[in-house]
């Protein structure tokens, strides 16, 4: 399906705590939230089920961290089908 065709995963450490690593990726994409509203044009913007996206326009590529999984795709909406689709161990 589509939200394959540019989907990038990566399983995380079976010791790692997917909570710490998503914490982790949310501070720093909250710096870089914070620099580039300093500038016009790009956002980096997060939706309240912890997608992060590039926004210009039109949302551009996405990703989030799960218990398992960081997922990386061309938008929010491909990440979400791809979360449903991974297995949860």
């Amino acid at each position: 399906s589509l939200p394959l065709a540019w989907t990038v995963l990566i399983r995380l450490d079976a010791d790692a705590d997917g909570g710490a690593v998503r914490a982790s990726l949310d501070r720093l994409l909250q710096f870089a939230q914070n620099r580039l509203a300093e500038q016009n044009g790009v956002q980096l913007a997060r939706d309240p089920d912890g997608v992060w996206y590039l926004q210009y326009g039109i949302a551009g590529p996405a990703l989030i961290v799960n218990d398992r999984w960081l997922v990386l795709s061309f938008s929010p909406f491909a990440v979400r089908q791809n979360l449903n689709v991974l297995p949860s161990k």
